[in-house]
């Protein structure tokens, strides 16, 4: 058995003889009562989420100290998006942020960042 990154809880509402079910496929579809299943990430992959988040919040403040608004838009995003984790895909979030990142060091013309692109197109620093 795969371990899975995301597990789902039943809502109260919808408790059977059973109990509360689980469910470690795909979100399954809202009850009859419109309640949405409940959504768990492994500790790990919080984890390392939480890693990545640290050294964007790191290049944020240092940018932030070059062109304040700019950063705190950013800051903004990246808080909206993290109160909202258990309904994102956090990859997705932190693959966006950090292109972002790059956006706003390349609008900066920050020269502690460079860019390089890969076959895919996207950026990286370093």
């Amino acid at each position: 058995m795969s371990e899975h990154t995301r597990i789902y809880l039943q809502p109260e509402c919808c408790v059977g003889e059973e109990g509360r079910l689980w469910c470690q496929d795909d979100e399954p579809e809202t009850c009859p009562d419109g309640e949405k299943w409940t959504p768990y990430i492994l500790l790990s992959e919080f984890d390392e989420v939480k890693a990545q988040l640290d050294k964007a919040t790191t290049r944020i403040a240092a940018l932030e100290n070059s062109e304040e608004v700019a950063a705190r838009e950013l800051l903004f995003w990246w808080a909206e998006r993290l109160s909202n984790a258990p309904n994102e895909n956090l990859r997705q979030v932190i693959k966006e942020g950090y292109q972002r990142i790059i956006n706003l060091a390349n609008v900066l013309k920050d020269p502690s960042v460079r860019v390089r692109s890969n076959a895919a197109g996207s950026g990286a620093a370093r």
